[in-house]
Parts: C-alpha cells; sequence; structure tokens
C-alpha cells in the first residue's frame, strides 16, 4: 500500500509539472492582466462622468436656453410641464432622480442639442480617424492663440475660442495628422491584444480537442480490446482499468508538433502521435465522455460506443 500511494504522489506530482509547464502558465496570465489593469488605471480617460457633470451644471448657455436648471448637485431638465431631475450623488437617487451618466437620456439630449448648434461654426471642426474596430475622435479649435487639437476635456481649461476665425484646411490636416498618430498608438496595443485574446482561444480550443480525441480513442481501445459494442460495456471495462495506463493514437494531422500548448505530455514518433492515458487526464476524459453521453438524450443501454466516438471526435456533434 506504501508503495502504491508513492508512486500515485510521484504520478502526481508529474502532472502538476506538466501543468506549469504550459507556454502560457497560469502566473503568467496573471502577470499580463494585471500589467494591463494598472495601465488602464493610469490612463487618463478623455472625459469622465465627473467631467460631463462640470460641463453640464456650469454651463449658462444651457441654462438660459431653457433646457434645464441647476441646484446643488441636481440638474433639472425643463420639458413643458414635466421635468426629471439627475445627480452625481448616488445616495440621492430615487424614483425621480437619476444618475447622470452616459446614455442617460438628458446627456443624449443635451450632445445632440449642442452638436446640431455647432454644425455650423467656423471656428470648430470634428475630426474621427478609424482603423479596424478603433475609432478616435478630436477637434480642430481656432482659438485666440492659434489652432489647437482639442481631444479631452482636460484641455478646455484654458481654451479661448476665437469666434471670428475661419478653419483653413491645412490647420484642420495639421489636427488629423496628430489623432492619426495616436490611433496608430492605440491600434498597436489593440493589435497586440487580439493577438493574445487570438492564441489563448487557439490553445484552448486545442486541449479541448485532445480531451475530446482522447476520450474517443479510449473508447475505441475498449472496443476494440473488449468485443463490445455497447457504451455501458465499455464504461464498465474503464472503469475496471482504473488504475491501469492505457496509451492511445491521436490524430497526427491535428496534434503534431504541438506538443508545447498542450496540458498533458503527448510522444511523436514515426509520424504517429500518442498519449498515455492515467491519473488527472483519465478522470478529465472520463467526465468529457460522460457529458457526451448525456448531452445525446437517449436510453444508457441503447447507446453505441461508436456513436459517443462520432460525437467526440466532432461528427453529430449538436454543439
Amino acid at each position: 500500500m506504501d508503495e502504491l500511494t508513492k508512486e500515485a504522489e510521484k504520478k502526481l506530482e508529474e502532472e502538476k509539472k506538466q501543468v506549469a509547464s504550459m507556454e502560457i502558465s497560469a502566473q503568467d496570465i496573471y502577470d499580463i492582466y494585471d500589467k494591463l489593469s494598472k495601465n488602464a488605471k493610469q490612463k487618463t480617460l478623455p472625459a469622465t462622468v465627473e467631467d460631463m457633470w462640470d460641463a453640464f451644471s456650469n454651463s449658462s448657455y444651457l441654462v438660459q436656453s431653457g433646457m434645464m436648471s441647476v441646484d446643488g448637485d441636481m440638474i433639472t431638465r425643463l420639458d413643458g410641464v414635466n421635468s426629471v431631475s439627475y445627480t452625481k450623488d448616488r445616495s440621492k437617487l430615487s424614483d425621480t432622480a437619476k444618475y447622470l451618466s452616459w446614455g442617460s437620456k438628458l446627456a443624449d439630449e443635451v450632445f445632440a442639442y449642442t452638436e446640431n448648434k455647432l454644425q455650423d461654426v467656423k471656428w470648430l471642426r470634428r475630426i474621427e480617424v478609424s482603423s479596424g474596430n478603433i475609432s478616435l475622435v478630436g477637434y480642430a479649435v481656432a482659438t485666440l492663440s492659434g489652432v489647437q487639437f482639442v481631444d479631452s476635456y482636460a484641455q478646455l481649461a484654458d481654451l479661448k475660442i476665437d469666434g471670428r476665425a475661419v478653419l483653413k484646411e491645412a490647420d484642420i490636416a495639421t489636427c488629423k495628422a496628430e489623432l492619426e498618430h495616436k490611433l496608430r498608438a492605440e491600434s498597436v496595443i489593440s493589435s497586440q491584444i487580439q493577438d493574445t485574446l487570438a492564441r489563448n482561444a487557439e490553445i484552448a480550443e486545442l486541449n479541448a480537442k485532445l480531451i475530446r480525441f482522447t476520450a474517443a480513442a479510449l473508447i475505441k481501445h475498449f472496443t476494440d480490446d473488449e468485443q463490445v459494442d455497447s457504451y455501458n460495456d465499455v464504461f464498465k471495462k474503464i472503469a475496471e482499468n482504473e488504475t491501469v495506463t492505457t496509451t492511445v493514437d491521436l490524430p497526427s494531422g491535428i496534434f503534431a508538433g504541438k506538443a508545447q500548448t498542450l496540458l498533458f505530455n503527448i510522444s511523436e514518433y514515426g509520424g504517429k502521435v500518442t498519449i498515455s492515458i492515467n491519473g488527472m487526464l483519465r478522470n478529465i476524459v472520463v467526465d468529457c465522455m460522460q457529458r457526451e453521453v448525456d448531452g445525446m438524450k437517449q436510453k444508457r443501454s441503447a447507446i453505441l460506443a461508436k456513436d459517443v466516438v462520432r460525437r467526440l471526435q466532432g461528427k453529430d456533434r449538436i454543439n
């Protein structure tokens, strides 16, 4: 019994080392996302909810236009006999006081109203550049100190607009070039993230295939070895041999050259790819088989081993 325990512990330790030898370890993934999270926190947003509140509550223009009134930390949207209040203080939210944020009705109405008013002015031009799924927006603004490129709320603090100026195409082109420079930097980061996500998805799918094809190969092994057709009979044989290491063939077209991205060891020799099933891998494979059978919605006694194999290999799969 002591020898068996030692052997089991040895195998468990080997399996732990194999999991730790993945191309992207759990610690590596944590470090990547931790770094991304810290970078995101350090990055200054072009405009925050607090900025929007500051702009709305301090706008004499919006108040004088009759669109809204301001009272402390409450903004009331004036709409005929009806009125709706908005606040930045979450503790004051109620049926009649909503939180002012992006997408709220007041925000949408103010943005639409001001956009319509500013369409014909000559001292302002909206600029947008896109690449793939990224779009950046900025503004060319004529000021008393010359044309400035603006793409964040913080830049408005000391801005003195020259309302009599007319923007020239050359000024707009200069601002657009600056925005495109920022877009290139964003695109590089986005591309790296997308590549990482795609690679992770590819590795995850490959490991899922490894389990499915290993499960199919284990069923085929006992079907051929024991000359049985019923899945129930095959499953009993697998259970009876749970302490026996079983080596099976895997499709070389799928798994050849992929050892470094797999959770479990495979062997490649003479154009063949094999895997030895024991311990943790056996438990995972058996669970996979059982889930597949559960999804067949048939009486287990009527299920044939070959049908389970076909589903595990991707044929006749519902999902």
